[in-house]
């Protein structure tokens, strides 16, 4: 590959960890967001849906604003992937925006510092390092082409027309 097409696939494999740190950080502003200026209320279990896998659980709840219009929401933490310790019909606390009542999590979210997410962040730089390393060493070799070994002599190269003995 070229150096245009070197710069290229570094260049694509920083978009993506930018893209992904973006997405992180937005849903951290939101989260500090509720934290700030969310009002607490409770709300009600409706049922856990499970994940696949290594997919965190669903939480689904729904909660009654002060004009008294229900929400229903759904959750997937990304601190936790299970939510056994609640089941349908148990209450839950709720922060919610007053202005945007869209915006909730479960209280029992806040106060978490590290998400599961980080693993799935690191996983992704290790092999996209790893790939950057396999890539280089395959432009070293092409660059320095290791040369052939030397022909080593056959035997058919020293064999002489057969002459009987008088």
């Amino acid at each position: 590959m070229d150096p245009v097409g070197t710069i290229a696939l570094i260049l694509l494999m920083l978009v993506f960890f930018v893209v992904i740190v973006w997405v992180r950080r937005q849903k951290a502003r939101s989260i500090q967001e509720l934290l700030r200026r969310g009002r607490r209320t409770q709300g009600e279990v409706l049922f856990v849906e499970e994940g696949y896998e290594d997919t965190a659980d669903t939480l689904h709840y729904s909660f009654t604003l002060t004009d008294g219009r229900e929400m229903r929401h759904s959750y997937r933490s990304p601190f936790r992937l299970s939510w056994g310790d609640v089941s349908a019909g148990s209450p839950i606390d709720i922060i919610y925006l007053t202005e945007d009542p869209r915006q909730s999590l479960p209280a029992q979210e806040t106060g978490k510092e590290q998400p599961q997410g980080v693993h799935p962040m690191i996983w992704i730089t290790g092999v996209a390092l790893f790939l950057l390393c396999v890539y280089t060493l395959e432009q070293r070799k092409q660059k320095n082409p290791v040369p052939p070994a030397p022909a080593t002599p056959s035997s058919r190269g020293n064999l002489q027309p057969y002459r009987p003995h008088p």
